[in-house]
């Protein structure tokens, strides 16, 4: 029998999608009230267990796929972390390490029920920095999705992409671009809010300050509030003040053949989550050939203008607290590779 593509689908296919990694209930109810349609799915990275079964459920009843974010870090204690992930039905679950993939791999070669599984999307913390990994990690695994690493910047990323559809069509959809983020600056087992907000010493007695208040670290050179969230293993994670947007190379990533993105909310107040995720989408689409909100066909001016219009934009939407810190391309911005023999001299030299 011979299958005919549909022509719907194939410019479907064609056209990007977004993600949208929310950490609060307030974050997704504005991305579903926004109604973005280049939004298909939702990530649910709550601080706590309590609200996330709730959150998939409606993210569903508005017709989008419901995925549940993993912690970054599960110790040999926690390991059974894995059949809470899938007892709650998601359509995808983000694994960000190589020991959880590992064990998800093993329980889906056992499963031997009718009942499907999620689709499994790797995160940034698999490290997939060039085609040898990528291959690796997509062929071994169960992997559905793959994000790359944050140690390549935008043409890196791009370039990456591009040498994979050259190599095999079966990648093409495979890779996803993080395109708005507060990048994780760093990471402790300490906690801050039982230490500082509590008379405890643990998560069995320190009141679990962590679901009703909100701590920011303050740079006192720069005078940024750098946000602090604990995980479920009461293990905190400081995000970066600035967000990092790829907006100024979005132009380039589709070029190359992205045509999946995420953006990840921090702690963005919900009334500015709506126009965020509009913005990017409106970008998106000028480049497919759209208009984005106009109805003209765009020029490489008009996007032009756009990306430094978003970029702009981003300048002013605040924290929690009202505070304004900015945008940067981060380690997005290209940068050429220093000459050996112009670094600083070492012993071993």
């Amino acid at each position: 029998q011979l299958l005919v593509a549909n022509p719907i689908q194939q410019q479907q296919q064609l056209l990007s999608r977004i993600s949208v990694l929310c950490r609060n209930a307030a974050q997704v109810e504005a991305v579903l009230e926004g109604g973005e349609a280049a939004v298909d799915e939702v990530v649910i990275d709550f601080l706590e267990a309590r609200g996330v079964e709730e959150a998939l459920k409606r993210v569903r009843s508005h017709g989008l796929r419901a995925v549940v974010a993993a912690p970054r870090v599960i110790k040999p204690e926690e390991k059974n972390l894995v059949h809470w992930l899938l007892g709650l039905k998601p359509d995808a679950i983000l694994v960000r390490s190589t020991g959880l993939l590992e064990q998800l791999n093993l329980l889906y070669e056992a499963h031997k029920t009718t009942d499907p599984l999620p689709q499994l999307h790797g995160d940034f913390s698999l490290n997939a920095a060039n085609e040898v990994t990528v291959w690796t990690l997509l062929e071994s695994s169960r992997l559905d999705r793959l994000t790359p690493c944050h140690d390549l910047d935008a043409a890196q990323l791009a370039t990456l992409q591009e040498n994979l559809e050259e190599s095999s069509s079966y990648l093409k959809p495979k890779l996803e671009c993080v395109i708005h983020q507060h990048l994780p600056i760093f990471h402790t087992e300490h906690c801050v809010f039982c230490k500082f907000l509590s008379n405890g010493s643990s998560y069995k007695d320190c009141g679990h300050p962590c679901e009703s208040k909100t701590v920011h670290l303050r740079d006192t050179a720069s005078g940024h509030d750098h946000l602090v969230l604990a995980d479920m293993g009461c293990r905190n994670t400081v995000f970066n003040s600035q967000a990092q947007s790829a907006a100024p190379y979005l132009h380039r990533l589709s070029q190359s053949g992205y045509r999946r993105f995420r953006i990840e909310l921090v702690d963005e107040p919900s009334p500015f989550v709506g126009p965020l995720v509009a913005k990017y989408a409106d970008v998106l689409s000028m480049m497919e050939g759209g208009g984005g909100s106009r109805e003209k066909k765009s020029t490489s001016s008009d996007i032009r203008d756009a990306e430094r219009g978003l970029m702009s934009w981003l300048e002013i939407v605040p924290d929690a607290n009202g505070r304004t810190h900015g945008v940067t391309e981060g380690s997005l911005r290209p940068s050429d590779e220093r000459n050996w023999a112009s670094l600083r001299p070492t012993a071993r030299r």
